[in-house]
């Protein structure tokens, strides 16, 4: 995801269970890091996944 990424916390995935079962999942390549790994964007029926992630405290904005 671009922008954010996500922190290993264990047991803290239950709240994203409905917004990952609203559908219409879309994942957008955008390019690739210096490492070679691919960025993408994932939006859930328009909204930003990194975003929601962020706002339950389970991932960070990426400086």
């Amino acid at each position: 995801m671009h922008g954010a990424t996500i922190k290993r916390v264990i047991g803290r995935g239950m709240p994203c269970k409905p917004f990952c079962r609203a559908g219409g999942f879309m994942i957008e390549p955008l390019g690739f890091d210096k490492y070679g790994r691919t960025l993408t964007r994932v939006t859930v029926n328009g909204e930003d996944a990194g975003a929601y992630l962020v706002g339950l405290g389970l991932a960070r904005w990426w400086r």
